[in-house]
């Protein structure tokens, strides 16, 4: 039994399950270099293909969630190409005019410059490209796909998009045969934009599904009123609200509230808004930028804690798992958790849309197979870091006056990071989803503030207000979290409150304002190399935990092989990279300087242990 889950949409991916296992799953961003990438997902298909060491031609079935695409989006790549200022033209000169019934250009005369049909993969024959329906697109879609996989056009079926969210929030979570609770929340798929269920002896059982949840929508508009760029920026605006003071949030939640409540097991409009985003540009204009952020995260937060009492106390059930947009809102998670009516909430890694390829697969399993597919205990799910590449790499004459030592220890890279080096790792097999987990990232010592000052300004140059989150061993977890239902978080996908000791042991992992966590637990089992570094930095300051944040330069994506990893080191002021077992770094007398020269010279190696 092969199953290959696709999302050809924004946030494109790929995922291959044999015999109810996840074998590989990546994103096509990994490759295309474009954050958020849109379309056909070709790399990520040949990857997960080659990687389960099998033929196209050997696919069983293939799933497809988002039945109806807007093919005038896809076209131009709306979401993988758009800056902050095509979001605002468009929401002018194409939704003001659409919405109001008027005449209006379609995508492609408003953006031309990103109109190029002929290098996108799907084959339009006489489909009016300037008014095509999603509906005619869908064949388009699904006849393209059969056409690459040399497959019949039957073995590519349509997955519902918010149950594809939900059977990932179930059989991706360890929890099996208990009644469960089930919530997705995002902007929009397939005709709705939330659905609740349950699964019990793990049958999923449809209980509501809503068009009226529009707290994601709501979410993604505010983030662009505040000049940030929709579908990517939204964690800035949840890392900005703790820092609004009560008389600048309060008035913003007023204007909020008179948009969305909670009707029983409904999130609602109060009335119907023509466009989102010039109703909240008409009750928002004037308010401080910082109460905007922590008005919209009160707001979401109160919305979101009494729609999950709703839900706990009309079904009865205790326990949650939570997937779509929306669950990728850490602070909002945090205080699900805390409801005295839900003792577990289960949000998996990377809610959002590019993880519906691996929903698609658990849920053609079960539904088409009778298969109960095995939980995800990790999301090393991409391509492995190359041993041949590696060699080219260090032996180029760009990496001439950098100093590489090969055969390092774990306990090496801990004895950097106590000496306040900046060390990015790159080994093993690739994270699925937007967080990095310690196989593509970039670890710091987290007991000093100036550690995020080093980051902020040499290496990422992210918003100064941006927390950085971090990696904590299983035996450190209670020392530092306030955790009373003891809940396991791998993924980073909840925040938790934390103890005295974290501001003295990992403060520049803290959010600096309200000092939460967006922690990474880790048990040794999972990441074995990775446990053991943090074991050696405990053994060498007492605190079992790292600082941890993706491995890329500010804009891009997470690095994925060593070509991209060696580019960060040498873009920034990163003082190691991790290849494997082999390290570059910049030499302590201040030779290590980048140059330009054509010939190929190998550089000197030592041996660390």
């Amino acid at each position: 039994m092969i199953i290959l889950g696709i999302v050809d949409s924004h946030n494109a991916s790929a995922c291959i399950a044999i015999d109810g296992k996840i074998v590989a799953a990546v994103q096509e961003e990994r490759f295309t270099k474009r954050k958020t990438e849109v379309g056909f997902p070709r790399n990520s298909i040949d990857y997960v293909v080659k990687e389960a060491g099998i033929k196209k031609e050997d696919i069983d079935l293939v799933g497809i969630a988002n039945y109806k695409y807007n093919p005038g989006q896809m076209l131009i790549k709306r979401e993988a190409n758009f800056t902050i200022q095509d979001y605002i033209r468009e929401q002018y000169d194409y939704w003001l005019p659409k919405l109001s019934g008027k005449p209006f250009k379609p995508y492609q005369e408003l953006y031309p410059q990103y109109y190029h049909p002929e290098k996108l993969p799907y084959d339009f024959g006489k489909m009016d490209l300037k008014v095509g329906s999603a509906e005619e697109f869908y064949k388009v879609r699904i006849k393209t796909i059969a056409n690459y996989l040399n497959i019949d056009v039957s073995k590519v079926v349509h997955v519902p998009h918010h149950h594809a969210h939900a059977y990932y929030a179930y059989f991706a979570s360890p929890i099996r045969d208990e009644d469960t609770a089930v919530v997705t929340a995002d902007g929009w798929g397939d005709g709705f934009n939330s659905i609740i269920g349950s699964f019990s002896k793990n049958d999923f059982n449809f209980v509501w599904g809503m068009t009226g949840n529009q707290l994601a929508r709501m979410y993604r508009y505010i983030t662009l009123l505040l000049g940030m760029r929709p579908l990517e920026h939204e964690f800035k605006v949840m890392g900005l609200a703790p820092y609004a003071m009560p008389y600048h949030y309060e008035p913003v939640i007023k204007e909020l509230e008179g948009l969305l409540k909670v009707d029983g097991l409904e999130v609602v409009m109060t009335k119907k808004e023509p466009d989102w985003y010039f109703c909240l540009k008409d009750r928002l204009e004037g308010h401080r930028f910082d109460g905007i952020a922590g008005g919209a995260q009160i707001f979401l937060e109160r919305i979101l804690c009494k729609w999950f009492s709703n839900i706990a106390e009309h079904m009865g059930i205790r326990k949650f798992v939570f997937s779509g947009g929306t669950s990728m809102n850490i602070k909002a998670n945090m205080e699900i958790l805390g409801l005295d009516c839900i003792d577990y909430l289960g949000v998996p890694a990377s809610g959002s849309d590019e993880s519906i390829s691996i929903g698609v697969c658990y849920y053609l399993m079960k539904e088409k197979y009778g298969v109960i597919g095995e939980p995800l205990t990790h999301m090393y799910l991409g391509p492995d870091i190359n041993e041949d590449e590696i060699k080219r790499v260090i032996n180029c004459a760009t990496l001439r006056d950098f100093e590489v030592v090969d055969k390092i220890s774990n306990k090496y890279i801990a004895e950097r990071l106590v000496e306040g080096d900046i060390v990015g790792v790159a080994r093993g097999r690739m994270e699925f989803g937007a967080r990095a987990l310690g196989n593509r990232s970039i670890l710091a010592d987290p007991r000093s503030s100036e550690t995020v000052r080093k980051i902020n300004t040499a290496i990422k140059r992210r918003d100064f207000w941006m927390p950085f989150a971090p990696t904590i061993k299983d035996t450190y977890l209670d020392e530092v979290l306030i955790n009373d239902k003891n809940v396991y978080s791998p993924f980073m996908t909840v925040g938790f409150r934390t103890k005295e000791k974290a501001k003295e042991t990992m403060i520049a992992a803290l959010h600096p304002w309200d000092f939460t966590a967006r922690p990474q637990m880790l048990r040794e089992e999972v990441n074995r190399d990775y446990y053991e570094v943090i074991t050696e930095f405990e053994k060498m300051t007492g605190v079992g935990a790292v600082l941890n944040t993706s491995l890329n330069l500010h804009g891009t994506p997470i690095v994925t092989d060593v070509k991209d990893s060696v580019k960060v080191f040498l873009n920034s002021d990163l003082d190691m990279i991790v290849l494997n077992d082999i390290a570059i770094k910049r030499r302590r007398d201040g030779r290590s300087r980048v140059r330009e020269e054509s010939s190929a010279e190998p550089v000197v190696s030592k041996k660390a242990v």
